[in-house]
């Protein structure tokens, strides 16, 4: 736009020159005009497309004051793009107050605004780019905003509902699996092998089913905030011993060894039952997929964070899984070890969830039939972490 307006006093200026001059500079005014008309193209073609984007657009400068800001970010914000311009973009908005500002596992920001009313707040998820110029020197940032109200309220709904109905099938679930137990301790004696094998597949059915209502209220709890860490100065290698302890018969019937690496000495700020769980859950996968095999738990501490590995040389994830295995229901495909049961698909998903509140990182590394690798990075100490409150 500043070259267009430039262009055309440019062109002013020439024609003020040309009055009296001779046809021999007429080209050069000719050239100079299609120029000017080209650039005005581009700057129409450019604000048509911002002007019919859906989605909320926001360019600042370095210092986070408003460049440009096209329909679409206005309506969502409540203002309009002349009260905005050199301004910061939170500065002023009359659709309300900020009422959470959070980052999600992805980078994105959310940013919640209250209305006038319940049914006027909003959510919107800000996606954001750096801008550089030539030199890779930092200019402006680029953001797109997302209304997801609409998204946020069915999730909230859909974590109420798995809630309810997780918790009104946990109590008859019990019942049955105790009397199924009490059927097989004292009741076999009057029961022919097919009927005992009735018997073994209810009571495997029943466990398998009582884990899932539990996942799922773990799950429900931790996505709804309801979850608030109680945070201590924990010592790694004695949760990693318990853990062991814990699960060290169901290893040994699988033939697998349990291995610790580098935890003396290695502590850390965390709410030591999540982290119990966490371990129990990813050790326990790797037991289960790594049979006749080793699991390693390694540790190693550097500039106030804390990397723990939790290695087994097992079956191992295909790559196309690998994103994927940290979401609800979501399991790893690939051939599984023979005997080995199926899960409830939401272990990952707590782990995850879990060591997201404590402001940490997890990942997997892994080739089929090369073993597992599932990677997990804390702050070591509470002050410096970064959690969704």
């Amino acid at each position: 736009e500043q070259q267009l307006k430039h262009l055309q006093s440019e062109n002013a200026e020439l024609k003020k020159q040309l009055a009296g001059a001779g046809s021999g500079t007429l080209g050069e005014l000719e050239k100079l005009t299609q120029e000017n008309q080209k650039i005005k193209q581009e700057k129409d073609q450019i604000n048509a497309v911002l002007k019919n984007v859906a989605e909320g657009l926001v360019i600042v400068d370095k210092e986070g004051k408003v460049l440009l800001l096209n329909p679409a970010a206005e309506k969502l914000l409540g203002v309009d793009k002349e009260s905005k311009i050199g301004k910061s973009i939170l500065e002023g908005i009359s659709e309300g107050q900020v009422v959470s500002y959070s980052r999600d596992p992805r980078q994105e920001i959310e940013i919640e605004l209250a209305g006038s009313d319940e049914k006027a707040k909003k959510t919107l998820r800000a996606s954001s780019a750096m801008i550089e110029d030539e030199t890779g020197r930092t200019v402006g940032m680029v953001s797109i905003l997302s209304d997801i109200t609409r998204q946020k309220e069915l999730d909230r709904l859909k974590n109420t509902f798995i809630a309810n109905v997780s918790h009104e099938l946990r109590a008859p679930l019990i019942s049955i699996q105790k009397s199924l137990s009490l059927l097989q301790e004292t009741g076999l004696k009057q029961l022919d092998s097919e009927q005992k094998n009735f018997l073994m597949i209810a009571g495997n059915n029943a466990s398998r089913l009582t884990a899932l209502v539990n996942d799922l209220l773990d799950v429900s709890k931790l996505e709804s905030g309801r979850v608030r860490p109680d945070f201590q100065r924990v010592k790694l290698e004695r949760i990693v011993s318990d853990v062991y302890d814990l699960l060290s018969a169901w290893a040994q019937t699988q033939q697998v060894e349990l291995v610790k690496e580098g935890l003396d000495g290695i502590d850390l700020d965390a709410d030591e039952k999540l982290l119990n769980q966490v371990f129990t859950n990813l050790i326990g996968n790797s037991i289960k997929f790594a049979p006749k095999g080793r699991v390693c738990v390694s540790a190693a501490s550097r500039e106030g964070r804390v990397e723990i590995r939790v290695a087994d040389n097992g079956c191992g994830i295909p790559t196309q899984s690998q994103e994927r295995i940290f979401e609800k229901f979501e399991q790893a495909g690939g051939v599984r070890p023979e005997g080995c049961a199926k899960g409830t698909g939401l272990g990952l998903a707590i782990v995850k969830d879990i060591v997201q509140l404590h402001g940490g990182t997890v990942r997997v590394e892994s080739e089929v039939n090369q073993g597992s690798t599932f990677i997990m990075d804390f702050p070591q100490n509470r002050e410096v972490m970064d959690i969704r409150d």
